[in-house]
């Protein structure tokens, strides 16, 4: 879950993510009935992808240690 602060969170660094097809037709089918773009529903998931990451205790073999 997204943290809530005081002020809102703003997204001003660019990330380019390519996904295939069929990817980005599930992603639009789950962002439209919220109201959101794809691109806003994608930066959501990976904020909550990396704030879950910080928290975990992630293998070394995917990758992790200190941050």
């Amino acid at each position: 879950m997204v943290t809530q602060t005081q002020e809102p969170i703003r997204r001003t660094v660019p990330v380019r993510v390519k996904v295939s097809p069929d990817v980005a037709t599930r992603l639009d089918a789950i962002a439209r009935p919220r109201g959101l773009t794809s691109a806003t529903l994608a930066a959501l998931a990976v904020g909550e992808y990396v704030e879950r990451y910080e928290r975990q205790n992630i293998p070394e073999a995917w990758g992790g240690g200190s941050v």
